[in-house]
């Protein structure tokens, strides 16, 4: 069994998680993501995630199909000249 960590930068936001098996048929996966840089006082993009996902393979682990659980957490704070919007978001879902 094995897991999988992955980073992913760019000029928008860093991203680190990681993958690991439960058991032969099963992955959890968990993930977060920042941007706490503000670009100008006129245009900004910031935020901040988690999130977690189960996921039940249907063939091999890691490989191919699976069926999954899903859910996250974010602040957001975005801004171009003189509108801004503040808040928080949550979500949950079924992906494949």
């Amino acid at each position: 069994m094995g897991y999988t960590l992955y980073f992913h930068s760019n000029i928008f936001s860093s991203i680190l998680g990681v993958e690991f098996p439960l058991n032969d048929w099963m992955t959890a996966e968990i993930s977060a993501s920042a941007n706490p840089w503000k670009i100008t006082d006129k245009l900004f993009y910031r935020h901040g995630r988690v999130q977690a996902e189960a996921k039940y393979w249907l063939r091999n682990l890691l490989a191919r199909h699976y069926i999954g659980i899903t859910g996250f957490y974010s602040m957001f704070d975005v801004g171009i000249n003189r509108r801004a919007y503040y808040g928080d978001a949550a979500a949950a879902g079924v992906t494949y």
